[in-house]
Order: structure tokens, then sequence, then C-alpha cells
């Protein structure tokens, strides 16, 4: 698959993800679906989904120029109308410079953020001997784990695989016990449930799919879920909803920028929601949240399809190269017909190309080989004529209803545009 191809399919892609999103954005809120358990596995679903995308549809056999070399190749065409010496750069090359700077970009301020909580543990205070009320927690929620105190953090942070780690702020000491318990609790959870796997996985994607805001949104929706999760289960555990919210807004006055894809015990955008969510407590019972979470999947598959449909993905047809005659070397000369006949280093610039596709027929059938069309060019670059010289039949036809699209920049001779005769060869092949 060839680069420009290759662009093209992200940006259908990146269509479907889109608007799949924007469905499973709208759906919970018209079902009135907030169980936060539900919509965290509501949106893992949904990143999940979209990402399989382009393994789960079929993909469109197609040999038409892709947006970006038609693009290109326009802009190419008209150039040369002006002089021969003008060459602009590929758009399609432009944009994956461009995509892919982003991802090394992005990867950098990963494995920056990554060696900034190895240098933030390096440096804290190890509670050799935690407060009871911190102890008390690590045992009523089942994990040990050293416990660090920084004032090199404003929010509490943990981490790690092998060595799961909290770090608290200095000043969390400055609190009252019950807040402190709270505070504990929560970061002991995300300890206890894995959290730093699935945060790595998420910015991992994050980086490789920086460009499109649906994934910035997804992932969002998803930490968001996450803390609410719990959140709920620290109001289970320790009971104190008072003291957990003025843990949170406490904390809320933290302004430093962390540059760690950590686990903060809060995420200032995401405060206003989970306070309300702390507040309101909404239930809904298990046969409603099961019938409305059918009902939005079976949605959302449907959006999925419509958005196949209207943007799908694209493959190269076994190839059909297309080589010029006439064109391609500055030595060759027009055929006889034409009124530049004898002269050397002519060429005609094409501006507007549509590849044959391979007819289905011949490709079962295994049909294969040259097919040679002579064009007629006529003075404003239309094709006049386009007649078979050589290939099989099976094919030939495919061939003439691509090349009487094409448009050619008008050749100029002495001054004037003349009309000229060209041969085209296509080489049908099945790999």
């Amino acid at each position: 698959m060839n680069q420009d191809l290759m662009l093209n399919n992200l940006a259908a892609w990146s269509l479907q993800f889109a608007l799949v999103v924007v469905a499973a954005t709208i759906l919970p809120s018209v079902l009135r679906l907030r169980n936060p358990a539900a919509m965290l596995a509501y949106w893992r679903g949904v990143l999940a989904f979209c990402l399989l995308l382009p393994v789960i549809q079929p993909w469109r056999v197609s040999q038409a120029t892709g947006l970006l070399t038609a693009f290109s190749s326009e802009l190419s065409g008209r150039a040369g109308g002006i002089g021969e010496k003008i060459t602009l750069p590929p758009v399609g090359g432009i944009f994956a410079s461009v995509l892919a700077a982003g991802v090394i970009l992005r990867l950098l301020w990963l494995g920056l953020g990554l060696f900034r909580l190895r240098a933030l543990r390096r440096n804290a205070s190890l509670l050799d001997f935690p407060p009871t009320l911190f102890t008390e927690m690590q045992t009523r929620i089942g994990v040990i784990t050293p416990i660090y105190l920084s004032s090199a953090v404003d929010r509490p942070v943990s981490f790690g695989f092998l060595r799961p780690t909290v770090i608290l702020p200095m000043r969390l000491l400055e609190i009252k016990a019950e807040e402190q318990r709270t505070v504990v609790c929560h970061e002991l959870l995300h300890v206890r449930r894995r959290d730093w796997g699935f945060v790595l996985f998420e910015e991992l994607i994050r980086a490789l799919l920086w460009f499109h805001p649906a994934i910035w949104w997804t992932l969002d929706r998803i930490q968001l879920r996450r803390e609410q999760v719990v959140d709920c289960e620290v109001l289970r555990i320790s009971g104190a909803r008072d003291a957990y919210l003025q843990a949170l807004l406490e904390f809320s006055a933290a302004g430093r920028a962390e540059m760690t894809p950590a686990l903060p015990l809060l995420k200032q955008h995401h405060l206003t929601r989970r306070v309300a969510l702390i507040l309101k407590q909404d239930s809904m019972s298990r046969s409603r949240l099961t019938v409305s979470l059918i009902v939005i999947c079976v949605i959302l598959v449907a959006t999925g399809s419509l958005a196949v449909m209207s943007a799908p993905l694209n493959s190269t047809a076994p190839s059909v190269a297309v080589s010029v005659l006439t064109e391609t070397s500055a030595g060759d000369e027009p055929s006889r017909g034409s009124k530049l006949a004898g002269i050397k280093g002519w060429r005609l610039k094409v501006v507007h190309q549509v590849n044959p596709a391979y007819p289905p027929e011949a490709k079962s059938r295994g049909i294969k080989g040259k097919v040679i069309a002579e064009i007629e060019v006529g003075e404003r670059g239309q094709v006049v004529v386009a007649r078979i010289i050589e290939g099989h039949d099976a094919l030939n036809d495919g061939v003439l209803d691509a090349v009487r699209q094409w448009r050619f920049s008008p050749y100029q001779f002495d001054g004037k545009a003349v009309p000229v005769k060209v041969r085209w060869t296509f080489d049908f092949s099945l790999s």
C-alpha cells in the first residue's frame, strides 16, 4: 500500500471514528445512563470498537488516485503550464512528516513524564513507619505498598508495575485525619485496580493518534469515569463523604502542572462532575441498565456501519501498473500522425489521471497482461479519441473507461496549442 493510499485510509478511518464518538457521547445523555462502572466499560468498549474498525470492516478494492495524490497532481499540472521547471513537493509526504513528528514529540513527552516520576520517587522521603491510619487503610484494602512524602508534588500520585508507589504531598499532613484516610484510600484503590497499566496504554494510544480530537475526547471520558469509579469505592469503604469532598476541594487549589502520566487525586476539569456525582448518587436498576446498554450498543454498531459506508477504506487491487511509453523518456518521439513528429525532448503533462480498475471477471479468471492504448489529445488537452492497440478483450473496456476521463495540459508548439497522439501501456498483473 503506497503512502498516499495509507493517508487517505487514515482520513477515512478518522471520520468513521469521529462519527461513532459523536453518537457515543449523545446516547448516554438521552438514556440518562450515569453508572460510573458501566460508563467506564462503555467508553472502553467504544475505544476498542473504533480501533478495531479497520480490521472488522470490508475494504473496498480501488485503483482510483487518492485525494492527496490527486490534489498534488492537480497543483503540479497547473504549475507545469506556467513553467516546466516548477516542481511542487508531494502533499502526502508533508502530511506524513507532520504526523510522524507529532508522534515522536508525544512519545518523548511520555518518556519525560516517566523519567520525572522516577526522579520523584528517588527524591521523596519514604515513610518507614507510616501513621496508623495509613496502615489500617492498607490492611483494609489489601494493598501493602511503599508510601512516600514529597514537597515536589501538589497532588497525590500512584504509579508502577512491579514496585507500585504512592507519593503524597507534604501538606497532606496538615489536613484532618479523616480527610487523609480518604486520600490514601483513593490512591491505594488505584494500586489495587492496577490502573497504572491502563493509563500507560491510553497515553500510548494518545501519542500514536495525537492528531484526532475524538481520541482525546474518548480518553478523557475514560479517565473521568475511572476516577468516578474510585470515588464511589472510597465512599463505600470510608463512609466519609464530607471528608472526601473536603479533600477534593483542598487539593483543587493546587495549580502546578504535572508533566507526568500519573494518577492524580483529581484533574481540575473533572472536579465539577465528580463532586456532582458524589452529591447526587443516582441509582439505576440492573434491568434498566442492561436494556440501556444493549440499545446503545445496537445504535453504535449501526452508526459504525453507516460511517463505514460513508467513508470506506480502500485497498489496492492486484497490481495494475501504469507505465508511459512516449512520455517518460525525453528522447522519445510522437507517433507519425502528430504534427510534432521528428522533434526530440517533448513532454506532455497529465493533469487528471484515473487508473483503470481490474475487472472482477478478468481477475477471477486469472487474466493478466499488457494493454496498449493510443490516445489522441486535442488542443485543449481533452481526450478526443482513445483506442486499444493491443490487449485482452476482458481488460480493454476498463482501460478505455479510465483513459477517457484523463485531462492533459495542452501542448504548445511555436506558441500555439496543437493536438498530439500518445501511447500508454497498462500492465495488469496478479500479485
